[in-house]
C-alpha cells in the first residue's frame, strides 16, 4: 500500500457504522437543556474564579481576597 501522509484511509470499514440522526425535542426538553446548559457555564465560571485567582483577569487576587498582614518590623497592618 502506498504511503499517504496526512490522509487517513479506514482499512476496517468503522465509517461505514455511522449515521447521521435528529433528534425531535418538544419544548420541556429544549428549556431543560438550554437550562442546563446555563447551569453549567455558571459552575464553570464559579470553577475558573476559584482556581484562577480571581476575576482581575490576570490571575491577581480581587480587593475581597486580599490579605491583611502585620509587618512586624514597620509595626503597622499591610495588604498582600
Amino acid at each position: 500500500m502506498m504511503e499517504l501522509q496526512g490522509l487517513r484511509y479506514d482499512t476496517r470499514k468503522y465509517g461505514d457504522e455511522f449515521r447521521p440522526h435528529l433528534e425531535t425535542l418538544s419544548e420541556w426538553e429544549i428549556e431543560k437543556r438550554e437550562t442546563e446548559k446555563e447551569r453549567n457555564q455558571r459552575r464553570r465560571k464559579r470553577e475558573t474564579m476559584r482556581v484562577g485567582g480571581g476575576g482581575s483577569g490576570f490571575g491577581g487576587r480581587t480587593e475581597r481576597e486580599k490579605k491583611k498582614r502585620y509587618d512586624e518590623l514597620e509595626g503597622t497592618w499591610r495588604v498582600f
